[in-house]
């Protein structure tokens, strides 16, 4: 009995050992079935993630391109018409302001960051240096950087009672003679902007006055900085000068997702959302009656005894001192 165990034993080892080599075979098997399933897994997850991306590169970034409005293809070529319509809204909008640069960096997906150089006129220009940082998304403008509020608007400009004339004047006396001034000035009565030309002083800028409209739109009388065809605003006549406000505000109206996303503001009145359009095609309208351009909003600078001599004789409701320089020399 004990011989027949010991015989069955040794037989049931030599099975398994016999079995051994099938087994591993079997894992070896099985493991590299696993490996290849593995691979396989991974590679249909990256076939999907790389199909995702090139779904996203190859139709949905063109098609947002496409259906938003595109800032760097409208800036690409000298003149651009990115930068002439921005241009013509801030001189529309508010005295002083000229953008001089633009450039556009793609961020993709209708992103994309405007740097431009803007400046007040006031003070020098290093032509190539941004000052003012503005994000693009989905035809919108975003996330505004303007540490000198060059672009912001400054409500009430011409709404500034000039009461005490006599005090005013003598506070501007007081000031060295070579002082020079930046005033926004509200005339009693309109002048003929022809008429403010010759005067002593110098007009900076003019809200052409149409009290038809209820907007009404400015206009640069100083050169402009980076030339063009409406550079030479000093030398033009004033038919010039009508037709140079005619376009811009046809301008305006005509690509209006340039700016549609920013208030269309003048100096009693900011007009946001729907209502900007029929206020500037209102505005367009009127302007195109006018027979002569007149203004009794307007920016003058000039030289302290300049401005004394035009405030004396000049019949103004309001006046605000938007800067004072003590030389031509200072920044």
């Amino acid at each position: 009995m004990k011989e027949w165990n010991e015989n069955k034993l040794d037989q049931e080892l030599e099975a398994m050992l016999e079995d051994m080599p099938q087994q591993e075979e079997l894992e070896k098997k099985i493991e590299q079935r696993m490996k290849k399933k593995i691979q396989k897994i991974v590679c249909c997850t990256l076939a999907g993630i790389i199909g995702v991306v090139l779904v996203l590169l190859l139709i949905i970034n063109p098609f947002l391109n496409a259906i938003f409005i595109n800032p760097a293809k409208l800036n690409e070529g000298e003149h651009s018409q990115m930068q002439t319509t921005l241009k013509n809204y801030w001189e529309t909008t508010q005295p002083y302001a000229e953008l001089v640069a633009l450039k556009v960096k793609k961020k993709g997906f209708a992103g994309y960051e405007l740097s431009m150089q803007i400046t007040d006129r006031r003070s020098p220009v290093i032509y190539g240096v941004p000052n003012v940082w503005v994000d693009m998304k989905f035809g919108k403008y975003v996330n505004w950087r303007d540490s000198g509020f060059v672009t912001s608007f400054r409500a009430n400009r011409f709404e500034n009672p000039y009461e005490e004339k006599e005090k005013y004047l003598e506070k501007i006396k007081e000031l060295p003679e070579s002082s020079i001034l930046y005033l926004s000035v509200g005339a009693e009565s309109p002048k003929v902007v022809e008429e403010l030309r010759k005067e002593a002083v110098d007009v900076q800028w003019v809200e052409v006055y149409q009290p038809n409209s209820s907007f009404q739109g400015g206009l640069a009388l100083r050169d402009s900085l980076i030339g063009g065809e409406d550079a030479a605003r000093t030398e033009m006549t004033e038919a010039q000068l009508k037709e140079t406000y005619l376009s811009h505000l046809k301008d305006l109206l005509d690509h209006m997702d340039i700016w549609n996303s920013l208030d269309l503001q003048s100096s009693k009145y900011v007009f946001p959302g729907e209502g900007k359009e029929s206020a500037l095609r209102e505005c367009y309208e009127d302007a195109k009656q006018l027979d002569v351009l007149e203004a009794k909003n307007y920016c003058i600078s000039g030289k302290r005894d300049e401005i004394v001599e035009y405030l004396e004789k000049t019949d103004i409701s309001s006046i605000l001192v938007d800067e004072v320089k003590l030389s031509e020399l200072s920044n």
